[in-house]
């Protein structure tokens, strides 16, 4: 019985102690000897043991396996690309710009610290110089130059298009027609205006007597034509009136003084018969048969005058010296006449113009007539402003203007003027931005705001993420690095082994 239970367990105990201690000589030499064994000067077979003699190399590897295997820029993209990183990423940032946003910021200086503050300022100078240098380049460019032109260009289309009436009023006309109204009262009643009035004519009348031309000259035909007809017209009156001038006695003495001073003067023309014929010729005797023939004829006279064939004759003798008189050189008229005569000529002649324009009717009538064509011009206002200007001005002088406008707006837009007033604005405005408190920004800032800035943020965060950290963990030279640790690592598991079995 003995001998069959001794045959029966002493098989599976003889190799547990060989496993036991196959094993441990096994493992004993994996970590065992820590240094080789020296004979002689002879390294004993199989010392140190595995590990320690193939450290190096067995960290080498792990680091290997880890940075090209366990620790991939793919598994990084996929590992960045979960659900569950994503979100919390996006809570993360979430919170970030929430935190920085519920903050109550004062003026932008006093965000920046207090060792950076002077280069905040030259920043700030050099900003304002790249504003103001921005916009007079822009100013400066055929881009502006284009886009300017055609806005401005479309703004007056649209003003033109415009009615008359919707941009003056008509009581606004009625303002202006009055002003002018009395402008032209001011001026008609200064005495400027008979002063340059009379200046004027003196200039004309002269300037017509050096060129040769005459009064009928400066007349138009039908002017002619009227002064010609009056005279025909009023002949008969001349006569009639003639007539009772004959009855007047003061009227005739003077005529019968001057019958016989024509015929003393004919006498005393005759030269060396002069004397011969006034003996024969008492002018007393001349005088008083003229004065009895007056009388005796006076009713013969005045029926003669009132003849038709008279009345014709006396008209066409009027007409002819009129035309002689109309066609006689304004020269003439001028040599027989000094500067101070002239002057007082052209003074009265103003006067009597200034004097018909000045009366009221005549001052009431202008302004009714003035006023009828303007509103008639503009169709009482429902004409479009282009129409009127077209109408006034014509519409190639029209289109000009339009051109010259915005022509001299670029000019005054490049200005150094108005550069110096851009420069003076953009310093004002960043001033006045950066003097203002920011206040809490998540009060100001929409919710649609918000959410867009973390979402931006996080894509932001996202794609840099996916591009970069491959790089950073290529950079960190992961292989090297676990290659160091695993030897540490390694240093640390023999003292612990060490330990152990000494413990």
């Amino acid at each position: 019985m003995d001998y069959i239970a001794l045959s029966t367990y002493s098989p599976p105990v003889i190799g547990a102690f060989i496993g036991y201690l196959t094993n441990k000589i096994a493992i004993r030499m994996l970590f065992r000897p820590l240094k080789p064994w020296l004979v002689f000067g002879c390294r004993v077979p199989m010392t140190p043991g595995v590990i320690p003699s193939k450290r190096h190399k067995l960290a080498r590897n792990i680091g290997k396996m880890v940075g090209e295997h366990l620790l991939t820029g793919k598994d990084i993209r996929r590992t960045l690309n979960e659900e569950r990183f994503q979100a919390h990423l996006h809570q993360l940032i979430d919170n970030r710009v929430h935190e920085a946003l519920a903050k109550d910021l004062g003026s932008v200086p006093t965000l920046i610290p207090k060792r950076f503050r002077a280069y905040f300022k030259v920043a700030t100078r050099t900003f304002k110089y790249q504003l103001r240098e921005g916009v007079t380049k822009y100013l400066q460019s055929k881009e502006f130059q284009s886009v300017f032109s055609l806005l401005l260009n479309e703004q007056l289309e649209r003003l033109g298009s415009k009615e008359f009436d919707s941009l003056v009023s008509g009581n606004d006309r009625e303002n202006i027609y009055n002003f002018i109204d009395s402008l032209v009262n001011s001026l008609l009643t200064g005495k400027e205006m008979e002063l340059w009035l009379a200046s004027y004519l003196g200039q004309r009348i002269c300037q017509a007597g050096f060129e040769g031309k005459s009064l009928g000259d400066h007349l138009p035909e039908t002017a002619e034509k009227l002064i010609f007809s009056l005279l025909e017209e009023q002949a008969p009156q001349l006569l009639t009136q003639l007539s009772s001038l004959l009855a007047d006695p003061n009227i005739r003495e003077r005529i019968i003084q001057t019958i016989c001073q024509g015929v003393d003067s004919f006498v005393q023309s005759l030269g060396p018969l002069a004397s011969m014929v006034s003996g024969f010729l008492d002018m007393e005797m001349v005088e008083e048969k003229v004065r009895s023939y007056l009388d005796e004829k006076e009713e013969e006279i005045a029926d003669w005058l009132q003849h038709p064939e008279v009345q014709e004759k006396f008209a066409e003798s009027l007409m002819k010296q009129a035309e002689i008189f109309l066609a006689k050189p304004i020269s003439e008229f001028l040599e027989k006449i000094d500067n101070d005569q002239l002057q007082n000529i052209c003074s009265e002649m103003a006067v009597q113009l200034l004097g018909v324009l000045r009366s009221q009717g005549v001052e009431t009538a202008l302004s009714s007539l003035f006023r009828s064509s303007v509103e008639r011009k503009i169709n009482h206002g429902k004409n479009s402003l282009r129409e009127t200007l077209n109408e006034m001005l014509g519409e190639k002088l029209t289109k000009d203007l339009a051109g010259k406008i915005i022509d001299e707006s670029l000019i005054m837009l490049r200005s150094d003027q108005t550069g110096r007033l851009f420069g003076k604005f953009i310093h004002s405005m960043v001033d006045g931005l950066l003097s203002r408190p920011v206040g809490i920004v998540h009060d100001l800032m929409p919710a649609g705001i918000r959410k867009g800035l973390v979402d931006y943020i996080v894509t932001a965060a996202n794609d840099m993420l996916q591009v970069e950290v491959p790089g950073i963990i290529d950079s960190l030279n992961i292989r090297q690095t676990v290659t160091d640790g695993a030897l540490l690592g390694f240093m640390i598991g023999l003292l612990n082994l060490f330990v152990l079995q000494a413990g």
